[in-house]
């Protein structure tokens, strides 16, 4: 039997994907950044609140093959994996809504709620990380939305 410890050493050539499924299921948020395993700490309070008020008014908003969630995994590559805040998803008929991790291609909104103490990761470190979508009519960028109270 391996212990908690054994359990989170780096595996050789660093963490995937693979490796995360493999992980008991504690409720823990981990996130890898190129092979590292990242491992925040759970949202304040405050930060949850603003987050659920937003999740439900994007899920209220949403139209029909769409759903807004939070807490899963967007798979950016086998050795990158975020988990935003929310999420608006692309919702297909044969999706059976048991899923923990989705593709860019099928995350159609990224929720950052930027708390203290995550800012730089929240605000730099995941966008540079993450493929941004093509903009349908131009061909471009989508325009980046921010929010500040």
């Amino acid at each position: 039997m391996t212990t908690e410890l054994e359990t989170f050493c780096t595996p050789e050539g660093g963490w995937t994907a693979g490796d995360l499924d493999r992980l008991p299921d504690d409720n823990r948020r981990r996130e890898l950044l190129d092979g590292i395993l990242l491992m925040p700490p759970p949202p304040r309070t405050s930060h949850q609140q603003v987050t659920a008020r937003l999740m439900a008014a994007l899920d209220e908003m949403s139209s029909d093959g769409y759903v807004a969630v939070h807490g899963v995994e967007v798979r950016v590559s086998n050795s990158r994996t975020f988990v935003p805040d929310g999420v608006v998803l692309r919702v297909t008929g044969d999706d059976d809504g048991h899923r923990h991790w989705f593709a860019p291609s099928e995350v159609v909104i990224a929720v950052e709620v930027v708390g203290k103490g995550t800012e730089t990761i929240d605000r730099v470190l995941k966008p540079a990380c993450t493929p941004r979508p093509a903009s349908p009519s131009t061909g471009g960028s989508r325009p980046k939305a921010r929010w500040r109270s």
